[in-house]
């Protein structure tokens, strides 16, 4: 490990084959314990410290830095970030008697259900022996690089749905002010309602199209789109609407700044000691936020209480903490009638 970290400099550290882990003492079958993840996470942490490493260093602990979904998507967001990885055709690695591939149409909504909530999409490709990968494969990466060409800022860098429920037509994901509505069964009166904000709608318009605005109104906290007569793409056609305010649906917003402590990835060198967490709350609600350390016991809260809508700010200076890596979790939880999703989002803390 200590080669493969220092010489090569992964970003990420994705472990497999867990089935021997044990929450007790070791056996022989179940041999690898979790008080040997933690050794061994610790150690590749010193090494790099902005090191990802998936949770199959020990499975189904909560150990790592985020959940795998082995060969599924869950049904709604899990409870830290998380990725699914998926095959082709029923095989992870070249397989000439695996034939039947899944199509490009079947990845990409798949895609788009895994980004609306909340995760990532780890697509795998099985090579043959000689480094080449099959023609199904190829065809099917090509389609779904033409859909990524004109659709792609809806899913990099973008985040889940804002609402607590799914559309019948669809899913939902987000940037900044900006809603996408990826509209997989295209309405057959051409009309399409979305949940409405507070805020302004700039514009709406199909993302394949940005030159021709869709026409709106707003009524009983709707927003009724007229689509055009025909779906912009049989396999996702996705409506773009824009608001004046980013907050729009920032409902699991939580920007991170780090001064000395640690937060993510992005920040190796420390400058003072403490860090703000900033968020936006859509409404009213009970939040929590909380520190954990590795093993996932609470170790410190630092808000537990209601509070207002609106944007908050609450500084962050660690007292009595040994240096190490935690993890520091807000949790909002909204009232049924917003038909909002509420926040639920987990940070690593290194401290130095």
């Amino acid at each position: 490990m200590k080669e493969l970290i220092t010489w090569y400099k992964p970003a990420v550290i994705w472990f497999d084959g867990d089935w021997t882990y044990n929450d007790g003492a070791p056996t022989l079958k179940k041999w690898w314990t979790k008080s040997d993840e933690e050794i061994l996470y610790k150690f590749m942490t010193d090494l790099d410290s902005n090191l990802i490493i998936n949770d199959r260093i020990i499975r189904g602990l909560g150990m790592g830095d985020f959940e795998t979904a082995e060969g599924k998507v869950p049904k709604k967001p899990m409870f830290r970030q998380w990725e699914t990885c998926r095959n082709m055709n029923g095989s992870w690695g070249y397989n000439s008697k695996k034939t039947k591939y899944k199509s490009p149409l079947e990845l990409i909504r798949e895609m788009v259900t895994v980004v609306s909530r909340d995760g990532n999409y780890l697509l795998n490709i099985g090579p043959k022996g000689d480094g080449t990968v099959t023609k199904q494969e190829v065809e099917i990466l090509s389609k779904i690089g033409d859909w990524m060409r004109v659709n792609g800022e809806n899913i990099y860098n973008a985040t889940r749905s804002p609402f607590k429920t799914e559309p019948s037509w669809g899913f939902y994901t987000k940037r900044t002010n900006r809603l996408y509505a990826h509209v997989f069964n295209w309405p057959k009166n051409n009309m399409l309602q979305v949940p409405s904000s507070e805020e302004k709608i700039t514009r709406i318009c199909m993302l394949s199209n940005q030159n021709l605005n869709l026409n709106f109104t707003e009524s009983s906290g709707k927003i009724n789109i007229k689509l055009p007569e025909n779906a912009a793409d049989p396999i996702n056609s996705v409506v773009m609407i824009d608001f004046s305010n980013p907050t729009a649906f920032h409902d699991n917003a939580i920007q991170i700044h780090r001064k000395a402590v640690i937060l993510e990835h992005s920040y190796p060198h420390p400058f003072d000691g403490y860090t703000t967490v900033n968020y936006i709350l859509q409404t009213s609600s009970r939040v929590g936020l909380y520190i954990f350390n590795q093993s996932g016991r609470r170790i410190e809260t630092l808000v537990d209480e209601n509070q207002t809508a609106g944007f908050h700010e609450i500084t962050y200076r660690p007292k009595g903490l040994a240096p190490g890596i935690y993890f520091l979790k807000l949790k909002a939880d909204y009232p049924a009638a917003s038909n909002r999703s509420g926040i639920s989002e987990t940070r690593k803390l290194i401290l130095p």
